[in-house]
């Protein structure tokens, strides 16, 4: 499944539609989708509004891929024998529950996998053998990433019938090693891309196997191990199990969808029936964490949608690893009781609170180091900075603001508190058309002893270096990229428009909100705009409002730039959205960037 949004071209947006026409003239800088006329015409004949079918088919090239997601339904998980080793390991589960043995669990400490731990253990109190069970979520920093060793002995030790992973494990060597001397069985279930060989595990359930062809291998791993347990139920209910009938996995869509929606799987398929599904739980029956959340942060219960969780929920869910332990996350997804929900909702967002500050100072040193580097190393496609001294937890997030800002892939590494001669790393590649984990296979193979591990997706990766050896990774990230031109990234826009905004455009533009949820491969909306830069007001310190269209458009920390460019011409990329107020809803756009002429 390839969405057009991986293809896009720099070119003139057609009219005929109803879509806003651009320029002649196209922008270097901006990449206008292509609008793909079979997939227009396919999504028009089954009756949609002709703004819906313009925004399909500027995501995709093939029809039957823009019908399976535009039609995305909650049944299309049924087909579960597709699912390698799933059917077995449900069998295993099953065997386990009704002889009342004793079941380990690994989770990753990341949103993905708090939202997993929060499905094993709600699928297990509602089943009645919450008592045979015990969770294993590593510290981020004591501990490192996903399963060891030492986590299947202590799972041993405690008399565990079998060790499952959630969200880690496909490259487990030594833990499946561990296990297997132990005679432990060890069931992976896992999303992340897996590496040539296989760990040996008795089951390795993951959509991403080569051998696997389940909904393209796009799920998260909340997903992956809720599939595998509502195989289980059905393996329950079949073997008379007493309580299996208790366990509500519709309402665990709620925290799956969430986590679908936080670790920025593809918004394509199956994951927009989980996040439509799981949305709808959240605005009518969240569970007391969430609820309590929704109502602290000001989030009209009704209107709970894929940014609240992206900019809201998951980063809070997110803090508590980044900055300590991930327990109190876990604590806040499966809690009932009300009062005690209140206080982990709190406890998270002080939590978040203290990650924003923290990762504002590592921000600041991190821009002033990715731009000498970019000056330093122009023949460089990919910005890699670090300090052993930058909180190792907010990586990540320095890492996507950097390919961001500075429109090229980013490494960002920070220090490793057991380990001085180590950095550990976080990839992000932004609007680049650019594949980290193929670039570090790549990497890997020619400087094998300056790579300590690695790991990821197309989008998102983590790699752990010998500290000394990030001059000669340069090196060789140059060498590899030689042979391929890699330029800066476009913005990815559907319409570039000149002067300004007329109601029919604005009605057309916001047509396209219909489509959502959005996410990575089914991108929100972006238009790109070319006028005089004239303020409306500024906001605060550091924002300026803009009108367009007679909307508001909202800029987040451009008021110097604002200033400094009074009266010029620009282009600005704008994305709208709508902003909720005591009831009320009004049309506004957000305005991601402002490009000089």
């Amino acid at each position: 499944m390839q969405p057009e949004s991986e293809r896009v071209t720099t070119g003139r947006a057609g009219a005929s539609t109803g879509a806003p026409a651009g320029p002649a003239r196209p922008d270097p800088r901006l990449a206008i989708r292509n609008r793909n006329a079979a997939v227009f015409q396919a999504i028009r004949d089954r009756g949609r509004h002709p703004a819906i079918a313009d925004f399909f088919a500027r995501r995709f090239s093939r029809v039957d891929d823009a019908i399976r997601s535009l039609e995305a339904d909650l049944k299309d998980l049924a087909d579960m024998n597709r699912m390698q080793d799933a059917e077995a390991a449900a069998n295993m589960l099953a065997d386990i529950i009704t002889a009342d043995g004793l079941l380990a669990f690994c989770t990753d400490y990341d949103s993905d996998g708090c939202s997993s731990a929060a499905v094993i253990m709600r699928f297990a109190r509602e089943g009645g053998f919450a008592d045979n069970i015990r969770i294993f979520t590593p510290n981020r920093f004591r501990d490192g990433y996903g399963i060891n060793p030492g986590i299947v002995e202590e799972a041993a030790a405690w008399g565990a019938d079998v060790i499952v992973t959630a969200d880690n494990g496909i490259a487990a060597f030594e833990a499946a090693k561990r296990a297997r001397e132990l005679e432990l069985p060890l069931i992976v279930t896992d999303h992340h891309l897996p590496p040539e060989q296989l760990p040996e595990a008795h089951l390795i359930v993951n959509p991403a196997r080569r051998d696997c062809g389940y909904q393209g291998g796009v799920l998260c791993g909340a997903a992956v191990i809720f599939l595998v347990l509502s195989l289980v139920k059905k393996k329950l209910i079949a073997r008379n199990y007493a309580q299996a009938h208790r366990i509500d996995m519709r309402r665990m869509l709620q925290i799956v969808g969430a986590a679908t929606i936080a670790d920025c799987v593809p918004m394509l398929g199956v994951n927009r029936a989980l996040v439509r599904v799981g949305l709808e739980m959240l605005r009518k029956a969240p569970y007391p964490g969430y609820k309590a959340f929704i109502e602290a942060a000001g989030i009209e219960p009704g209107q709970v949608d894929e940014e609240s969780i992206g900019f809201k929920i998951g980063p809070a869910i997110n803090a508590s690893s980044r900055i300590g332990d991930a327990a109190p996350s876990i604590h806040f997804l499966c809690e009932d009781d009300p009062t005690e929900a209140r206080r982990f909702a709190q406890q998270l967002n002080q939590l978040n609170e203290h990650r924003k500050e923290v990762q504002a100072d590592v921000l600041k040193a991190a821009e002033e180091r990715a731009t000498r580097f970019v000056e330093e190393k122009p023949d460089c496609p990919i910005i890699f900075v670090g300090d052993a001294d930058w909180h190792q937890g907010v990586v990540g997030i320095i890492a996507g603001r950097i390919a961001e800002k500075f429109r090229k892939p980013a490494f960002v590494f920070g220090g490793d508190e057991k380990n001085p001669d180590i950095l550990k790393g976080s990839g992000r590649c932004g609007d680049a058309n650019f594949h980290l984990k193929d670039f570090l296979d790549r990497l890997s193979a020619i400087a094998p002893d300056a790579i300590v591990g690695y790991g990821g997706h197309a989008k998102a990766a983590g790699l752990t270096i010998i500290k000394d050896a990030l001059p000669f990774i340069v090196s060789e990230s140059i060498a590899i990229c030689a042979s391929e031109r890699l330029e800066d990234a476009a913005y990815p826009v559907d319409v570039h428009v000149q002067g300004g905004f007329n109601q029919e455009q604005v009605e057309f533009i916001f047509g396209w909100m219909q489509c959502a949820p959005f996410g990575p491969g089914f991108e929100a909306p972006r238009v790109a705009l070319t006028t005089t830069l004239e303020a409306d007001r500024f906001v605060g310190e550091s924002s300026v409002r803009f009108r367009f269209g007679g909307l508001d458009a909202i800029a987040f920390g451009c008021a110097d730039k604002a200033r400094a460019m009074a009266g010029q011409t620009a282009t600005f990329v704008l994305r709208p959205s709508f902003n909720y107020f005591r009831g009320s809803v009004r049309r506004q756009f957000i305005v991601e960037a402002i490009l000089e002429h």
